[in-house]
């Protein structure tokens, strides 16, 4: 949401906006003034102690250039050096078009300083400048109200005042709710009240699924798929069943908070259906002919896997006799696996009375591999596996996926043993997943991941 600052109230350098260009950067100084050495960029206020730089020039050459800032009325040798991107007081090497962070060095604020420059001591020139408007309120940490209870709301559900601590990521201090098993969310969106048209928050440890029930947590939070402050108006307790939100809480235009130190993955799945399994895990599909294609994508660790494949019960997710494939990367081999396995018992692969039991792949029970790996990959910590099987069970130990009618599934992400076998897992479906293979049109509440 772009947030436009009339010219009769404020300066249109002292608007804390979302940036039209891109994304949130921070409140906004002003444009670096260019007097030599190619020196250019934009300065933004990431919070009271540091800036950033955005599309940062300098050619380098000066003989004894610093980032240089003060308190007098223009710059000049009565300042004090601001440390690189690194951390260092180095002499200045040469950027081009960079984006960097610089953190004021201790005792000093953006508030108090009235100039940052691109500054050499031996000649006491200023290659290029910016001035700190009067008054300059840097970003930080706001605090909004409490969670306010809807009328007639009966459960128990109360917190202290929300407070957003960056653009992304916010807080409900001493969060007490009752949860009785209903379909309820953390959940946000636009429009001047909580409605259907909102999406799920992601809860503290990532899961999509119901709340559980909470007794005064300090529960930290993050806006989903790259959402920021600017983006929603409002952020709520939502019971999907009736559609109604329990509790919430609106949030204020032009909030002056700090931008979040994250990024998007640039990662978006080209399969036509996708579900959102966690904040960290989604599965993609496309169902063509007598076969259906499944992707997995998610920010894991490299002797990680993901699971994925048909419930062992057709009414519930369950992962007893459940039919997966288990997929990760080889970093060694630089190639994907999706290695088919059979659920015979919770418990690791193991001989017993003559026969193996366990979380065995197929080809130990006698059985076959069935899955075809496609694709595969790992950039930035996402690792990616595609791969294909047949909807029909091609051996009597396998599972059907139908396309006729919804079907219940099972996921897990955990690490691997030595073998590349799957170890316990840390991630797991805590409620049912159900899905139709072949909805049409195509189903997708996938988002892209943060980094």
């Amino acid at each position: 949401m772009l947030i436009f600052c009339l010219i009769y109230l404020v300066v249109a350098q002292e608007c804390s906006s979302q940036d039209d260009q891109g994304p949130y950067k921070g409140k906004y100084i002003g444009k670096l003034n260019s007097y030599h050495h190619q020196v250019s960029g934009e300065v933004y206020a990431v919070d009271e102690w540091t800036l950033l730089l955005s599309d940062f020039n300098y050619d380098g050459t000066g003989d004894d250039t610093f980032f240089w800032a003060g308190d007098s009325g223009r710059p000049g040798p009565l300042g004090f050096i601001v440390p690189d991107q690194y951390g260092k007081t180095n002499i200045l090497e040469r950027y081009n078009n960079e984006e960097l962070r610089l953190r004021l060095p201790d005792g000093k604020r953006v508030s108090r300083i009235t100039w940052f420059a691109v500054y050499d001591l031996a000649s006491q020139n200023a290659f290029g400048d910016v001035y700190v408007p009067e008054d300059f309120d840097a970003p930080a940490p706001r605090r909004l109200t409490p969670l306010t209870p809807a009328a007639g709301q009966a459960a128990p559900l109360s917190s202290k005042p929300v407070q957003f601590l960056d653009a992304t990521t916010f807080v409900i201090p001493e969060f007490r709710f009752d949860s009785s098993g209903e379909e309820v969310y953390f959940w946000t969106g636009v429009g001047p009240q909580p409605s259907s048209r909102g999406l799920i928050i992601p809860d503290e440890d990532g899961y999509l699924e119901p709340l559980r029930s909470y007794a005064g947590e300090d529960v930290r939070l993050s806006l989903p798929g790259g959402r920021t402050v600017f983006d929603v108006d409002w952020l709520a307790v939502y019971d999907v069943t009736r559609g109604a939100a329990l509790a919430s809480v609106l949030v204020p235009d032009q909030l002056n908070v700090p931008p979040a130190d994250t990024h998007l993955h640039d990662h978006r799945s080209a399969l036509p259906h996708c579900k959102q399994l966690h904040r960290d895990l989604q599965v993609s599909w496309e169902v063509f002919g007598n076969q259906v294609t499944f992707q997995l994508a998610g920010m894991v660790a490299e002797d990680e896997y993901m699971a994925w494949g048909v419930s062992g019960s057709s009414s519930r997710s369950q992962m007893l006799g459940a039919d997966v494939a288990v997929t990760s990367f080889d970093p060694a081999l630089q190639r994907g696996l999706a290695t088919d396995y059979n659920i015979t018992a919770l418990t690791p692969c193991v001989m017993v009375l003559g026969a193996w039991r366990g979380v065995c792949r197929d080809e130990r029970v006698a059985g076959q591999d069935n899955n075809q790996v496609f694709t595969a990959g790992r950039a930035a910590g996402l690792t990616t596996v595609t791969y294909r099987r047949q909807l029909a069970p091609a051996e009597d130990m396998d599972r059907a996926w139908p396309t006729e009618r919804d079907v219940f599934a099972v996921w897990a992400v955990g690490g691997l043993d030595a073998a590349r076998d799957p170890a316990y897992h840390r991630l797991f479906p805590r409620r049912d997943v159900r899905l139709r293979l072949a909805a049409d049109p195509p189903t997708d509440d996938c988002v892209p991941f943060a980094m």
